[in-house]
């Protein structure tokens, strides 16, 4: 009896099996072979999107989505395999051994290339129609090019072979590229995006910075140029750089956005933002004095000793000498007249710490710790840029304050988003303020003081453009070793920032080479120069007027500052920079002085800091 229903309960769950199987067979058939009209579904099919350009503020065409081709092989229909390996390889642009390892495959269908241009797909239609590529099938697929390449290639970005944006702004425009619509019939067009980049000016920034980085053997060399006045990025040139039609062959190296990801300490450029931050607080004022014998010297209350190097002993030195000058022990003398919350503040207003906010994912925030970790040397360093981090979207950003009054501005690389047809404005990306930082008096006096730097005996008098007046800042800053944790002492950022023309900056320029390893390192050597003619081919392009073409309205508004009286101490002070009226007390203090030249002091022998003997001879060499 046990065993008739055993045998029972095993039949009937064998017929359950099997009545589940017949309904998954029905289903499968159903779906398979019933059209999805035929079972009484209307569904329409998605719609084909066509990504929208991309364009140069001056309408040139930077991105578009031409009738591209994936090529493709039916393995079956594949006679010779060899031969077609080296018919195709040249047009793809493949190796012919990788091309014809592909079509050994045992796989029925291969994709040899995802996307080739319509010229290469004429190539390969010919050689079909004279019945030498059986088995080659041209599918048409959704593409991309990029008609200028390399140019901008880290503002354009790229999309991937499924032409969604990955980098720039075809990744962070791509709603508005490549539109979403669930559920539509026909084609659907994407919009168009207009970029702030002059491409002309580009093509000018990228040659400069390709020679450059060839040169000096960097590891890195940047260049951004900005509309002083505007926000607007004009050239945004990150060399290495990559082409976006073939980006996949790239390393991520040359992929990176550096300009916007990459932190680095900025070094003496830093000096601009901490000094008018001071100013602007009132901890100090332009005429106050610190004396520089060649250090920082700080004697804590627990008896620890502070002890900086500066670059050379200076002398008594006001705020326009320490930008003039860069010195380092200057600016830190001076940062002990704020206390770190107050500084902190300010130099946050100018945006360091933080995204700015252009149109990238990914933007670095820098580094900047708080007040509270900020050991005793903190203070000092920020002043002339150690310990804190910034990108150089960040520092050519801040410096938008002292062409504007001492409002900050954001910046933008994106004009205006079109419809479509090109005739209706959907978005546009005007002048934006976002925040008040300065006095104007204290944005222009700084402006004053950095124009001091490009003269004769300043950091960075081979910026100097002839006709235009140039007020900038060069930075020579060292790297820290991720092996030691420690400065490295081969690897320095060489930069360099400024705005011309002076009277009214139209334009900001920043200018930075990452781990020169050919000649020197220092910014005033390396950048400076490189700065000077990038601005020549700026000023030449923007038809910005030099003296003698047209005379400045607002010309008398440059103020240099009168350089401090001499102060003779135990040790001869820092000459150089100073005009040879103010040479006359050298004389009634009893020194035998030889002026050789005219104008600004160059070189002085003996040096800055050697002890002052009665009678001893001073040779000053003026330019």
């Amino acid at each position: 009896m046990r065993d008739k229903r055993a045998r029972f309960r095993l039949f009937a769950f064998m017929g359950g099996l099997g009545v589940i199987a017949l309904v998954l067979v029905v289903y499968l058939f159903v779906i398979m072979v019933v059209s999805p009209s035929d079972a009484g579904e209307d569904v329409k099919p998605r719609p084909a999107v066509e990504r929208g350009p991309i364009f140069d503020r001056n309408g040139e065409e930077l991105a578009l989505q031409p009738e591209l081709y994936s090529v493709e092989a039916w393995m079956p229909h594949v006679e010779e395999p060899s031969e077609t390996a080296s018919l195709l390889a040249p047009i793809l642009q493949v190796g012919r051994a990788d091309l014809l390892l592909k079509l050994q495959s045992t796989s029925k269908s291969i994709v040899l290339k995802h996307q080739i241009t319509p010229a290469d797909s004429d190539k390969i239609n010919a050689l079909k129609k004279d019945d030498k590529l059986k088995g080659i099938y041209l599918k048409p697929k959704p593409g991309r090019i990029y008609p200028k390449r390399e140019l901008g290639c880290h503002v354009v970005g790229h999309v991937n072979v499924d032409n969604v944006g990955l980098a720039g702004i075809e990744y962070t425009f791509d709603d508005d590229l490549s539109p979403k619509i669930p559920s539509a019939g026909g084609t659907v067009y994407g919009n168009q995006v207009v970029l702030t980049l002059d491409i002309k000016l580009q093509y000018f920034m990228d040659r400069l910075a390709l020679e450059a980085y060839k040169d000096t053997e960097a590891s890195s060399v940047m260049i951004l140029a900005m509309g002083a006045r505007t926000g607007e990025v004009l050239a945004y040139t990150s060399i290495p750089r990559f082409d976006p039609n073939e980006y996949a062959t790239y390393s991520a190296s040359d992929r990176m956005n550096r300009p916007a990801l990459m932190a680095y300490e900025p070094g003496s450029t830093m000096k601009i933002f901490s000094l008018s931050s001071m100013l602007e607080a009132g901890a100090m004022t332009a005429d106050d004095l610190f004396h520089c014998s060649g250090y920082y010297e700080k004697i804590l209350p627990s008896g620890e000793e502070i002890k900086i190097k500066c670059l050379s002993a200076h002398g008594d030195v006001n705020a326009q000498r320490i930008i003039q000058h860069s010195c380092n022990a200057g600016a830190a003398y001076a940062s002990d007249r704020i206390r770190a919350r107050a500084f902190d503040n300010r130099l946050r207003l100018f945006g360091f710490g933080q995204k700015t906010g252009i149109d990238f994912s990914g933007e670095s925030n820098g580094v900047f710790a708080t007040p509270d970790r900020w050991s005793a040397r903190s203070k000092p360093t920020i002043a002339f840029g150690q310990e804190i981090s910034v990108s150089a979207v960040q520092m050519v950003t801040a410096a938008t304050v002292f062409a504007n009054d001492g409002v900050l501005l954001r910046p933008h690389v994106v004009l205006r988003v079109l419809s479509p047809d090109g005739r209706t404005v959907l978005k546009s990306y005007p002048r934006e303020t976002v925040r008040r930082v300065l006095s104007p008096e204290t944005a222009r006096a700084m402006l004053d003081m950095m124009v001091t730097a490009v003269g004769p005996g300043g950091s960075a008098r081979e910026a100097n453009i002839e006709g235009v007046t140039v007020a900038a800042k060069t930075g020579t800053a060292q790297v820290i070793d991720p092996a030691t944790g420690r400065y490295s002492e081969k690897d320095y950022v060489a930069s360099i920032i400024g705005l011309f023309p002076a009277e009214k900056p139209e334009i900001i320029l920043y200018v930075v080479v990452q781990n020169p390893r050919q000649g020197t390192y220092w910014g005033s050597r390396v950048a400076a120069p490189l700065f000077k003619e990038a601005g020549e081919e700026i000023i030449r392009y923007l038809d910005i007027p030099r003296a003698g073409e047209a005379i400045y309205t607002e010309s008398a508004r440059i103020r240099i500052p009168k350089p401090p009286v001499i102060v003779l101490g135990e040790k001869l002070p820092d000459l150089t920079g100073l005009p040879k009226r103010s040479l006359h007390v050298l004389g009634k203090a009893g020194l035998d002085v030889t002026i050789n030249g005219q104008g600004y002091v160059v070189r002085q022998d003996p040096p800055p800091g050697t002890k002052i003997e009665k009678g001893m001879k001073i040779v000053l060499t003026l330019e």
